[in-house]
Parts: C-alpha cells; structure tokens; sequence
C-alpha cells in the first residue's frame, strides 16, 4: 500500500508512514463499503440535530416567557388605567376596562365601580339602572340598596295596573310587604288565566257547566288562605271563590228553582267582582271577549237577577184552590211587570211522608205576561192516578228584560 499524504510504498501492516509519519489506514478489500467512516458519518450527523432541537425548545420557551411577560405588563398598565379613571370619578370608562382583566385587584375594582354607578344612577332616579348595577353584588349595604330600589320599581308597576313586571320585581326582593304584594299580583294575574280559560270553554256547543267552575277553582284554591297585601284584592279574592263555590254547590241541588237562583247568584257576583277589577284595574281591558261577554253583560244579569227575586216572590199568586184529580190545574196569576216562561215539575207518592215515589211529569208554561192569570195543566200519570200525593216544583226558562 502507499501513504495517502506523501505516496511513499509501505507494507501492508505499516500503522505510521516511515517518511512524512502520517497514520496509515488499512486497506480495504476490493468492493467493501467503508463502514466505520459510514458509521462516524452518522454519528456525526446525530449531533448536530440534537442541538438545533434544544435551540428551538429553547427559542419557544424564550418566546412564551416573553408573551407572559408583555401580557402582565399590559395587564398591568390596563389596570392602572382602570384605578386612574377610577380615582377620576369616571366609572363607566374604569369598568369598561377593569371588566376585561383577570386580577382580584380587577374584579375588586369592577364592584366598586358597579357601586358608585348604581348610586349615580339613584340620584338620577334611574332605579332601574341602579338594580341592574347592583344585581348580584355584596358590597357594603348594596344589597340593601338593591331591596329597596326593587322594592320601588315593582310598586311604580303595581301602581301602573302593569301586574307582571310588578311580580318580577317583588320575586327579587324581601323588603317589608314585598311578599303580600307579590300575592296580590299573582292572584291578578291567575285571575285573568282562569277566566280566559272559562271564556274559551263557554265557546263550545255544550257546555259543561260543572268544567267551567272546576277550571277556574282549580287555578284560584290556592289564594283560599293567602296573606293579600291589599284589603280590596282580598275582599274580592274571597267572594270570588265564594261564588264559584255557589255555583258548584248549584250543581247538587235537587230543588231547580234553588239551583238556578244559586248558579245566576254566583254568575252575578262572579260579573260584579270582575267588572270592579275591570274598572280599578283596567283588568283584561285589551281582551274584547270579556269586555263584550263579561263587562257588557253586567247590566242584563243584574236587571235578570231582580226579576227573578221578584217573580219568585210575586209571579205565582193562587187566585183560587187547584184541582187534584185525575189531570191537575193551578191557577195562578203573575204580579209583576214583567214576561216569562218556566217549567213547572210535579213529583207524585203514594204517601203523605213521600217515601214511596210513583212517578212525576213537567209541563212549560211560556210567556206569561205582566200581571196575567195563568192556568197550569196537568193530566196526572198512570201510576198515580186515583191514589196520590203530589208535590210540584219550577224554575223559569226565560225572562223578558231590557
């Protein structure tokens, strides 16, 4: 072999040259890869690698450090900012700024600011700003601040017949007769929903007259017992559950005549204690159904309900002993000014005591005018006749009234 600096020939197992002493590197056989030169090559190639890696790790940490550090900084100039417009009086532009920042130091600021405006805003009579400053703070007396404007806001809507914004307000609030006022509002507003809901169902073909009362008792028994704030509210609450109760009651009665006097009573009462509501309160006045169907008619049940009393009372008068044989005659004479119809029922026993029933039957007398006598005539039925006691009864179907 031959020294690759100076050329000089050595022997193969030469480890130095004996000329210029460069280090002499074995011969490889014909067609060998130069393996170990291959492999510090690779070698080689793996350091610098590694440390373009640790200069990129550490040029991102040098980067996310630097972006920490800008951000507490302009963190830090955004708060004294804050503090500055704050100590300025300027709250709207301190809060603008001081919301935006994640310190305690911040969220601190942003209360007082939401304090100072909510009393500026007091001043200026705006309570509703000052509540929504205010809402959810617990910041020296803002909670007592934010009961008392509530207090007034939900009043000024009572006072304003506007029942629920009223309601939403006295929900939010403890202070003094909060409560009973809400009770008031609630039962106006309830009051409302069941009589929509009857007025619907007086719309169908037929009517189920026990449906119409268990519908509106059903959303108004729970004010049977509630503490009102309002004298007036709860005078009417009671009747007016009092005349659904009448009319329920109604429903159960074996004398017709009872039951329609108490169905119209409560009817009357139900339009009176409405109509008051109606006037005092502008209530349901933006619903033409009930104003035609409640308030209008108002004046007819009233003129209906004396007529009744009086035809009761004066529309039946015994102008001279009936007849009780195999038919049967009343004859009768009506004292008043007025023109009706009714229904005249007869029950027949077979004792004085009315224990053994036998049969009964109805006969309509129709347009018995003013002071007119009237004759009520009756063939009795098969099973009583001969042998009978009999009882009668009526209810009017119709009277004329201006």
């Amino acid at each position: 072999m031959y020294c690759k600096n100076c050329g000089t020939y050595l022997p193969d197992e030469t480890k130095f040259c004996t000329n210029c002493g460069c280090p002499v590197s074995p011969q490889q056989p014909a067609g060998a890869e130069p393996v170990q030169q291959v492999q510090s090559d690779r070698t080689l190639a793996k350091k610098p690698n590694t440390g373009v890696k640790v200069f990129l790790v550490l040029c991102v940490l040098a980067g996310i450090f630097a972006m920490v550090f800008r951000e507490e900084i302009k963190q830090t100039i955004q708060y004294t900012t804050a503090e500055i417009k704050y100590n300025q009086g300027d709250y709207i532009k301190a809060l603008s700024i001081a919301e935006n920042l994640d310190s305690e130091k911040a969220k601190e600021l942003v209360i007082k600011c939401r304090y100072n405006l909510a009393a500026e805003a007091s001043m200026k009579d705006d309570l509703q700003k000052a509540v929504e400053y205010l809402e959810g703070l617990d910041y020296e007396d803002s909670r007592n601040y934010y009961n008392l404007y509530t207090y007034n806001l939900g009043v000024d809507a009572f006072n304003e017949k506007d029942y629920k914004t009223a309601a939403s307000y006295f929900q939010k609030t403890d202070y003094e007769d909060s409560k009973e006022i809400l009770v008031d509002c609630n039962f106006i507003i309830d009051l409302e929903k069941s009589v929509t809901e009857r007025l619907d169902l007086e719309d169908r073909a037929k009517i189920d007259k026990r449906k119409l009362v268990t519908t509106e008792l059903s959303i108004l028994e729970k004010y049977e017992n509630a503490a009102f704030s309002t004298s007036g509210i709860r005078s009417h609450a009671e009747e007016y559950l009092e005349a659904l109760e009448w009319q329920l009651d109604s429903l159960s009665e074996d004398n017709p005549l009872q039951a329609q006097y108490d169905w119209q009573s409560g009817t009357l009462l139900r339009y009176q204690i409405l109509d008051d509501f109606y006037e005092t309160c502008g209530f349901m006045a933006d619903n033409p159904k009930f104003v035609r169907d409640v308030i209008n008619q108002l004046d007819y049940e009233e003129k209906w309900h004396d007529a009744f009393d009086e035809i009761t009372d004066n529309g039946h008068v015994e102008t001279k002993k009936g007849k009780f044989t195999n038919y049967i005659e009343l004859y009768l004479k009506n004292n008043t000014e007025y023109t009706f119809s009714q229904m005249f029922e007869f029950k027949f026993y077979k004792d004085e005591d009315e224990k053994v029933y036998l049969d009964k039957a109805t006969v309509l007398v129709e347009d018995i005018g003013p002071y007119q006598e009237y004759t009520v005539r009756l063939d009795v039925p098969a099973a009583a006749k001969n042998n009978y006691y009999v009882s009668w009864s009526y209810y009017l179907t119709d009277i004329e009234v201006d």
